[in-house]
């Protein structure tokens, strides 16, 4: 009769995908909050970055947002008091309109100068990092103090539900199809059942092998990286 052939193949837990916390300006990793194993939120703040020259910049910008008010208060009170003259005909309209240009090129050097300062404020903004993704740490080994650069990475987080991924040997990967049964011959492993079936088959190959995804009930993000035997079906036989 016709029985299903199974291949045995190397495997490990992982997630369908993984997030990373990247640096997105220069300076110190003032703080860090997480380690390895805990789990954390999709938008939770986890660590803190600070670039002192930053803090120069926005204590200028705001210096010369001060110095931009007083400007614009000073011209916006002469261009009222010429405008109450010229409406008793002390002042020409040429004086009326020259004030008000000034109020006007005032007004605008404040908000040019509050844009600035917003931006300085901005970019100091985004020394927090914050978790891409809900999920567990896998990764936080950068400590406390050291320098970082923009793009760097601080910590891995995963990202979408736990996998059992599996490395195949070329010459069987045509015949894994997605559906295909996969059972787990660890014993130990605590999962609600051993025995769950292929979603994905990765087109590329590396290294002579290429992976597969399969799913299975009950397994967490606690054992990720954790190597397991399995095997898959490739297929059927006669027996």
């Amino acid at each position: 009769s016709e029985i299903a052939d199974t291949k045995a193949v190397g495997a490990e837990i992982a997630t369908r995908d993984q997030a990373e916390v990247l640096a997105r300006i220069p300076g110190i990793l003032a703080a860090l909050s997480v380690r390895a194993g805990d789990m954390v939120e999709k938008g939770q703040r986890i660590g803190m970055i600070v670039d002192s020259r930053i803090g120069y910049e926005i204590s200028a910008y705001g210096a010369q947002v001060a110095a931009a008010e007083a400007e614009a208060e000073r011209a916006n009170a002469d261009f009222a008091r010429i405008r109450d003259l010229y409406g008793n005909g002390v002042y020409a309209k040429a004086r009326l309109d020259q004030a008000e240009a000034a109020a006007r090129a005032a007004d605008a050097q404040l908000a040019a100068a509050r844009a600035q300062h917003g931006a300085s404020a901005s970019v100091a903004g985004q020394g927090a990092l914050v978790a891409p993704a809900s999920g567990r740490v896998l990764r936080a080994d950068i400590p406390a103090g050291a320098p970082v650069a923009p793009g760097m990475s601080i910590a891995t987080v995963t990202a979408g539900p736990s996998v059992l991924r599996l490395l195949l040997p070329e010459s069987v990967a045509g015949q894994v199809r997605p559906g295909a049964r996969v059972i787990v011959t660890d014993a130990d492993l605590p999962v609600g059942s051993h025995e769950g079936h292929v979603t994905q088959v990765y087109p590329a190959i590396t290294g002579g092998q290429v992976r597969a995804d399969a799913t299975l009930p009950g397994l967490t993000t606690q054992f990720i990286g954790r190597r397991v035997g399995a095997s898959v079906e490739i297929g059927t036989r006669r027996a």
